[in-house]
């Protein structure tokens, strides 16, 4: 049986839309995620008032006030934070087991903004 011009212009159209659509939705998974502490110190960590944990890699944007300290844990990467209010974000990369803390005698970093862990 042969099919006509159309019927296979019709298919072969639907058949390119069914691949674009499923190329066009695959995106890498952003797998970072916020975690329970639970006393481990593997975890990428931010202290403030308290411990805010986060695991997997990835990339998240985060409003973390009051940063005391940044542990790195068992992880590389780099986070965003600025020093002062309306004072310039910076980058600061890390490598695993690092501790970031403002300079001595320093107040805590205004806002950690976002977190990369590769």
């Amino acid at each position: 049986m042969k099919l006509s011009h159309r019927t296979r212009l019709s298919g072969l159209v639907t058949a390119l839309a069914a691949v674009t659509v499923l190329a066009g939705t695959a995106t890498p998974a952003q797998a970072i995620n916020r975690v329970d502490c639970a006393g481990r110190s593997d975890f990428f960590s931010v202290f403030n008032d308290g411990e805010i944990c986060f695991a997997n890699a990835g990339y998240t944007d985060v409003a973390i006030y009051g940063v005391r300290l940044v542990n790195s844990g068992n992880n590389s990467g780099e986070f965003t934070m600025s020093r002062a209010i309306n004072s310039l974000v910076q980058n600061i990369a890390f490598s695993k087991y690092n501790t970031i803390t403002p300079d001595w005698g320093q107040a805590p970093f205004h806002k950690v903004s976002s977190i990369k862990i590769f």
